[in-house]
């Protein structure tokens, strides 16, 4: 994720190699006790990959994690399905922006 968040902000304070783990370490010690990860992928091919990395991410007990999806990504409804249903992700975050 910090890799993305770093092509908006070079500076972002966390490294691209920081796991998912030492992150939700990070905000417990900040008094985060549960969140909601929401993510959107900027390019069409990002969008599987950017799943799968929120569905391992929302495997923890306090982490609820949500599907996204790309307007050039084809078959939206089968995206969707794999989100909800296999990846067991709670939804899909949509940018009102974009879609």
């Amino acid at each position: 994720m910090v890799r993305w968040a770093r092509r908006i902000f070079p500076d972002h304070p966390y490294p691209e190699e920081i796991t998912p783990d030492e992150l939700l370490d990070d905000l417990r010690e900040c008094g985060v006790s549960s969140f909601f990860n929401l993510v959107f992928p900027l390019a069409e091919e990002e969008t599987g990959p950017l799943n799968e990395w929120s569905a391992q991410v929302a495997s923890r007990p306090d982490v609820t994690g949500f599907g996204s999806l790309h307007v050039e990504t084809p078959r939206k409804d089968e995206v969707t399905e794999r989100c909800v249903a296999e990846l067991g992700l709670a939804g899909m975050k949509l940018h009102p922006y974009v879609q």
